[in-house]
């Protein structure tokens, strides 16, 4: 599907990217892992520092392309700083794709320090200092690391605890769910109900 004209913009598959970091984390709902990758731009005097989202545990399907760390940082400040945020405001940087997308990266950032959990607020997080993470980064760029992987992703192996699913949704994949629901427009129930049984047969489907 393409993206809107306000959508972000992708770093070109072609891009020169500079992988600095590897690492896991858990999905925000605890059901699965990813792994994940910080980067930086070769090209120009300033690099831009990158995340994504490379491998799941999980069955639900993202896209695993870099995002900015200055598109998110522009998401946030669209957000009062006396509000609360979720992986929602991240969604302008998905449009059209996986909602995946926008809630994995976010528990990236979770994991990486750049936002925390609102006390006594589920699924409510603020904005942290991204001083220490800046710190490392700017190490790591300074350094020779440049991490090579095999661009064909394979499943991670579940490394966090995690409660008993049925099988039969553990087949299907499990979404996280998401803190507060999506406008859906006439037209998308519309086609939800045309489409019937049919839906729930592309559901596990790739993007």
């Amino acid at each position: 599907m393409n993206q809107s004209a306000s959508a972000v913009p992708e770093v070109p598959s072609n891009s020169p990217v500079r992988i600095l970091k590897m690492a896991s984390c858990p999905s925000l709902s605890g059901r699965s892992a990813l792994t994940y990758h910080v980067g930086c731009t070769t090209a120009g005097e300033s690099p831009a520092i990158l995340f994504r989202v490379f491998a799941n545990s999980g069955g639900g399907f993202f896209s695993n392309e870099w995002v900015e760390l200055s598109e998110i940082q522009n998401a946030f400040a669209k957000v009062p700083g006396e509000i609360a945020i979720t992986a929602h405001v991240l969604s302008p940087l998905f449009q059209g794709k996986s909602a995946n997308n926008q809630s994995f990266l976010f528990a990236v950032l979770k994991h990486e320090g750049l936002v925390s959990t609102v006390p006594d607020s589920k699924g409510r997080y603020e904005r942290a200092d991204i001083a220490k993470f800046m710190a490392e980064v700017q190490a790591l760029m300074a350094s020779e690391v440049d991490l090579k992987v095999d661009e064909t992703p394979a499943k991670v192996k579940l490394a966090i605890p995690q409660k008993s699913v049925p099988e039969k949704a553990r087949n299907g994949g499990i979404k996280a769910k998401p803190v507060a629901p999506k406008p859906v427009s006439p037209k998308s129930v519309v086609s939800g109900k045309k489409a019937g049984k049919k839906v729930g047969n592309l559901q596990g489907s790739a993007e």
